[in-house]
C-alpha cells in the first residue's frame, strides 16, 4: 500500500480504531493525519501529543486537544540519556517517553450506542411489548363496547372481566353420579349436592345460628331483589326472561347442544309449585330493545319466583320448592 493511500486511511473518519492504531505506531507520517481525525479515540490522542512533532501538534491544537490530559499509566521519570543534555530537551524531565504500546480504549456509557448501553435490547424488547399489550387491550376495549365479546379480542376482554364469575351449571356438571358415589344416598344424594353447587356465592354465607328467617323456604328470595322487574335479558341479549308470581320463563336464541331442538331456541319455564317445562318458543317474549339488561349478581323477584343472574347465565327458581332451572353461556340446566 503506498504513503499516499495510507495518509487518506489515517484521515478518514470511517477508518476502524484498529487500523489508525497500526498506522500511528508504524507509519510516523500519518501521525498528524491521524491526530486531525475526529474519530481517533482520546486515549490515542493522548500518545500522539507526547511526540515533539509541530504538525502533529498544530492538529491537536486544531480539535482542541489540550495538552494536560492526566495520565493512567505510571509515568516515567527518567528521559531518554541521549536526549538528557539537549537544551531542546531540557523540560522534558519527568515526562512519559513515548510509547508503542496502545493505551486501553475506554468508553463511557455516553460514547456506546444505545443498544451497548446496559438495558438497551431489553428496554426496547420491554417497549415492544408494552406497546403491542396497551395496543391489544384498546382494540379489545372497543370490540367489548360495541357487542362484539363471543370470539376474538372482544370475547378475551369480557372473560377477563367476568374473571371471578362462577358458571352455576358448569360446577353442577362436575358432581359424580349416585352410582359413582354410594354414600351420597345418606347425605341427601347427587341431585342436593347438585342444587348447593347452583347457590351463588352471597346465598352461600354462613347465617346465624339458629335463626331461621324463611322457614316455608328451601331456597329463600335474595333481600336485595328488586321486586319491580318482570322481563330483563342477560348473555347480550341471547337470553330474554319474564317473571310473574305464577311462573318464570327464559327464552335461550340457541344452544351449543342438542337438547332435542338441534341446536335451536328453547323456553324453560318453572312455576310457582316447581314444575319445570322445557319448549319450543312461541315469541311470546318482548324484543331485546323492550328489556332490562340484570346485571351479575342482580336479582328480581316475583311473590316467591325468583330470578338472579351470573353474567352470561341466569337461575330462575321457586324459593318455597327451591327448584328451577339455569339458562345461557348456550346451554340449560335443570335444579
Amino acid at each position: 500500500m503506498s504513503l499516499e493511500d495510507e495518509l487518506r486511511r489515517a484521515a478518514d473518519p470511517d477508518t476502524p480504531l484498529d487500523q489508525l492504531h497500526y498506522l500511528a505506531q508504524n507509519v510516523p507520517e500519518t501521525r498528524p493525519a491521524i491526530a486531525a481525525n475526529p474519530s481517533t479515540y482520546p486515549e490515542l490522542l493522548e500518545w500522539l501529543g507526547e511526540f515533539d512533532d509541530p504538525d502533529i501538534a498544530e492538529a491537536l491544537a486544531t480539535r482542541g486537544y489540550e495538552e494536560d490530559w492526566p495520565y493512567e499509566t505510571n509515568e516515567i521519570d527518567a528521559v531518554d540519556p541521549a536526549r538528557k543534555d539537549d537544551p531542546a530537551h531540557a523540560d522534558d524531565a519527568g515526562k512519559p517517553e513515548p510509547t508503542n504500546e496502545r493505551p486501553a480504549r475506554i468508553r463511557t456509557n455516553n460514547e456506546r450506542p444505545w443498544y451497548a448501553k446496559p438495558g438497551g435490547i431489553i428496554g426496547l424488547i420491554t417497549a415492544i411489548v408494552v406497546s403491542v399489550i396497551i395496543l391489544l387491550s384498546i382494540i379489545g376495549g372497543i370490540l367489548y363496547a360495541t357487542g362484539h365479546r363471543s370470539t376474538g379480542l372482544g370475547g378475551l376482554v369480557n372473560t377477563i372481566i367476568h374473571l371471578g364469575e362462577r358458571d352455576p351449571q358448569s360446577m353442577a356438571d362436575i358432581a359424580p353420579d349416585d352410582s359413582e358415589n354410594p354414600g351420597a344416598s345418606q347425605r341427601g344424594g347427587t341431585d342436593a349436592a347438585k342444587g348447593k353447587l347452583a347457590l351463588t356465592s352471597q346465598e352461600r354465607l354462613v347465617k346465624d345460628f339458629p335463626v331461621d328467617e324463611h322457614p316455608d323456604e328451601n331456597r329463600p328470595v335474595p333481600p336485595a331483589a328488586y321486586t319491580d322487574v318482570s322481563q330483563f335479558q342477560v348473555d347480550d341479549g341471547r337470553v330474554q326472561c319474564s317473571l310473574t308470581p305464577d311462573h318464570a320463563t327464559c327464552q335461550i336464541a340457541k344452544t351449543s347442544q342438542d337438547y332435542g331442538n338441534a341446536g335451536g331456541p328453547l323456553v324453560l319455564t318453572v312455576t310457582s309449585g316447581g314444575t319445570f317445562a322445557m319448549t319450543e318458543p312461541n315469541n311470546t317474549l318482548p324484543p331485546t330493545s323492550q328489556s332490562a339488561v340484570l346485571a351479575p349478581s342482580a336479582a328480581v323477584a316475583q311473590g316467591k319466583m325468583v330470578c338472579q343472574s351470573a353474567g352470561s347465565t341466569v337461575e330462575c327458581w321457586d324459593a318455597v320448592s327451591g327448584h328451577g332451572f339455569v339458562v345461557g353461556n348456550g346451554r340449560v340446566g335443570q335444579f
